[in-house]
Formats: C-alpha cells, structure tokens, sequence
C-alpha cells in the first residue's frame, strides 16, 4: 500500500522564523496543478525551438539548442489501451488506473504517429524498460530517436546522489504525487525546465550515440 504524504503541519509555522536553518519548504510542481492548459510558454526564446517528447503517456516539449533549454510545453496526451485481462491490485494502487478505466479502451495508432510525425527525440526516465515495449506496440515508430534521462545524464555530476525522478525534484523543492497519468512527464519536463543544463547534457549523449551507429536502448 502507497503511504499517503503527512497532512502539512501548520502548528509549526512559528517555529520557522526562529531557526529556519532547520526547515525545508516543499511546493507542488506548477505543472501538475489542475486545472492546466497548453500549450505553455516557460521561456522566451523563439527561432530554433526542436520537438522533444517525454514518455510515461506523451508531453512534447520543445527546445532551444541556442538558449539550451526547454521553451515550451507543446501539448500532453493521456492514452488508455485495455490490456485483456484484469489490472494487478499493485498496479492501480501504484497509478489509481483500474480495469473500469480501460475497458474496451483502445490507443489511436494514428494519433500517436501524427503526433510524433516530426520525429522529436523522445526521452523517458528508464527508456531501457520502456523503450522496447513502446517499440512492441507500435512497430511503425521503431525509426524514432530515444534518450534516457536516468542513464544518460551525469546527476552525480550536477551534485545529486541519486537519479530518481522524485528525489531529485525534492533535492530541488518541489514535490508531485507520481505514478498518475502524465505527472510523471510533468515532472520530468519541470526538472528540465530548472536545470536546463542537464538537458544539453543528456542531448549530448544522445548525439553521440546516434554518431556511433544509432545504438538502440535494449534491456
């Protein structure tokens, strides 16, 4: 069972201004807020902008190789597909998704593929899981680019002991509920947003994969 986040403890907003070396502020990640609309411009950069794509459900986002960071928010897509057979009980605890919510649902192949018609790089937090089940099911799309922003960005380097997604967010202040629909994009595009060097550092490695013969992410 996921262990629900301890209410905000208001009693001890006194104490802070006493020694505020001993406090963290945590705040939600504006991205997740509801209710949100896109697109959504988070910098004001416009001329060189590509298309990037984060996976765990489909957040495009575009990006400014001259100001190396993401500009905007393009679009966000949820996508459902009834797998079959029921849901594991651990799996809707994880994600809130139940079999009600998928029954008789099935993905739009032709929406995927016109939304990323544009061949965007596409990025996700463990591609070397997602990846081959995304390639599985959609056999048209196996030409795509991928990143891994576990693995292909240095965090040790930028002063993290860990590369996973909600710690880092918390290393920075900010906190999301994970593991629903595209939150997890959300989050992953706001860390980008923060630390705009991390993505010139995963696009490098990008780059230099796909120089070395378009090596595929496999597990």
């Amino acid at each position: 069972m996921t262990r629900a986040p301890a209410p905000f403890p208001l009693e001890r907003l006194a104490d802070i201004p006493e020694r505020p070396e001993d406090f963290r502020l945590l705040e939600r990640i504006p991205l997740t807020r509801k209710p949100q609309s896109w697109p959504l411009e988070l910098s004001a950069v416009v001329g060189d902008e590509q298309p990037m794509v984060v996976l765990y459900y489909l957040v495009k986002v575009l990006y400014s190789p001259s100001a190396k960071r993401i500009v905007s928010i393009v679009d966000v897509i949820s996508l459902y597909e009834d797998p079959g057979k029921p849901i594991p009980e651990l799996i809707t605890e994880l994600t809130g998704i139940t079999d009600d919510m998928v029954q008789r649902q099935r993905i739009d192949d032709a929406l995927v593929a016109s939304w990323l018609s544009d061949d965007p790089l596409v990025v996700a937090h463990n591609a070397q899981f997602d990846r081959p089940f995304f390639e599985k099911r959609f056999v048209t799309l196996g030409h795509l680019s991928w990143a891994c922003s576990a693995s292909g960005i240095d965090w040790k380097a930028l002063g993290f002991e860990s590369r996973k997604l909600e710690y880092l967010l918390l290393r920075l202040g900010w906190f999301y509920e994970g593991h629903r629909a595209a939150t997890d994009c959300l989050a992953m595009a706001w860390l980008f947003h923060l630390l705009p060097e991390s993505v010139a550092n995963l696009l490098s490695e990008a780059d230099r994969r796909t120089v070395l013969g378009k090596v595929r992410i496999s597990p």
